[in-house]
């Protein structure tokens, strides 16, 4: 992976674009996602201003933590910024789709964002432990349930049904659903358990609470 040399700090995530395979989006401690395309050895930077980062606070600062690319509509992608909203890039433009405001991601730099339930929703997780989800088109917040005592950093979804698999800090991981309203069912290391768990499928409960003080009229 000669390209990681191009950029001026570590990479921490890297997909490619399934509608032309010759160009990656990377993702590192720096505040901007770069695209390369190897035909052309071209790397491109994704001017993602941290108007909305807090350097006051203790953290990982205005990186990149995480990045997945549309498999639906082309050139879009989806960034997990640290210190700032999750945000939907149009590639092709170098333009700002969406961006989703409420979870904090200071603590951590392992959080990732994902597309959801055929790329209707997005979630990720944050600094307290909650599961966000985001309608995809109109950025509004739809669910917050818990999915870990501490830090929600990954989450997988299931290929079809609206159910995720959510891991963090704690030692084990939480199947969730969001069609249902009981709560996450803890996930032990037995590999029969977790075939049940995405199977039948679980709930958790929504919290009225904000963790950004109600940033959502923050672009």
């Amino acid at each position: 992976f000669f390209f990681f040399f191009f950029l001026n700090a570590p990479a921490r995530s890297v997909d490619v674009n399934p509608f032309a395979t010759h160009e990656f989006a990377v993702g590192g401690n720096e505040p901007e996602v770069c695209l390369w395309d190897h035909r052309m050895g071209q790397v491109i930077a994704l001017p993602d201003h941290p108007t909305n980062a807090n350097p006051d606070r203790a953290g990982f600062g205005t990186g990149v933590c995480d990045v997945q690319y549309s498999r639906v509509k082309e050139g879009e992608l989806l960034c997990n910024m640290s210190g700032r909203p999750v945000t939907l890039w149009d590639t092709k433009k170098a333009e700002i789709v969406q961006r989703y405001h409420g979870r904090k991601n200071m603590l951590t730099f392992a959080k990732q964002a994902r597309f959801f339930h055929q790329e209707r929703y997005v979630v990720s997780g944050s600094d307290c432990g909650r599961l966000f989800v985001w309608d995809r088109e109109d950025g509004s917040l739809k669910r917050k349930l818990q999915a870990d005592t501490q830090i929600l950093n990954s989450m997988a979804a299931h290929p079809s049904a609206p159910i995720l698999l959510c891991s963090g800090i704690d030692s084990d991981a939480k199947v969730v659903s969001l069609q249902q309203c009981s709560p996450p069912i803890t996930v032990k290391h037995r590999a029969n358990n977790v075939l049940n768990m995405l199977l039948f499928g679980f709930a958790g409960s929504d919290d009225d609470d904000d963790d950004d003080n109600n940033n959502n009229n923050n672009n």
